[in-house]
């Protein structure tokens, strides 16, 4: 017999082919834009428009355009409640108490609802149907007794929550007010009548 000899081929990865011409600088960057993302909780079709921790630390709150807020346990990962909503919700909020989720919905019409919802039950209570919301724009005052919103053409309006009235309504030059936040002390609303 004969011998033959034998051919191996073997593909050559590109990446060891070429050499790797960034330095450290690129190394550290790319670690200084990963974030710190530990799990993902679940999805909302269309998006989410708002997300939040309610006052226990154990339960996460999640806002979609598919016209629910879902409620979230932070330790399990499992989804423990679903606050269903006729419309896309556009914005939400937890009170610092604990005891109630204030969310605002909008449909394609720009027809608006603020609901504020009894965390203890999951009833929801209509508060306002008369304004066209701006989007996130929504909070409690640290004390939860003050719900202030952000309305379209019609500058910051605050709630008191428990007699569910329209307590004051704070001018806008602007026709859409941006952010806005309470003092610690739930007495001094401060807010942007910049529109963008």
């Amino acid at each position: 017999g004969s011998l033959r000899p034998s051919i191996s081929l073997r593909s050559v990865p590109k990446s060891e082919m070429e050499e790797d011409l960034r330095g450290w600088e690129w190394r550290y960057l790319w670690r200084q834009c990963q974030g710190e993302e530990r799990f993902i909780l679940g999805k909302h079709t269309g998006g989410a428009t708002a997300v939040g921790m309610l006052a226990d630390g154990k339960t996460v709150f999640s806002a979609g355009k598919d016209k629910c807020v879902r409620l979230w346990d932070l330790e399990s990962r499992r989804l423990i409640g679903l606050l269903q909503h006729e419309e896309a919700v556009i914005g939400a909020a937890a009170s610092p108490d604990g005891r109630w989720l204030a969310t605002a919905s909008s449909t394609f019409y720009n027809e608006n609802r603020l609901v504020i919802w009894d965390l203890a039950t999951n009833k929801p209570a209509t508060l306002s149907t008369e304004f066209y919301l701006r989007p996130g724009g929504i909070t409690f005052s640290p004390d939860s007794k003050w719900l202030a919103f952000a309305v379209v053409f019609g500058g910051v309006r605050i709630w008191e929550v428990d007699t569910r009235n329209d307590y004051e309504v704070l001018p806008s030059i602007r026709p859409t007010p941006g952010g806005f936040a309470f003092s610690t002390d739930s007495r001094t609303l401060a807010y942007n009548e910049n529109d963008h």
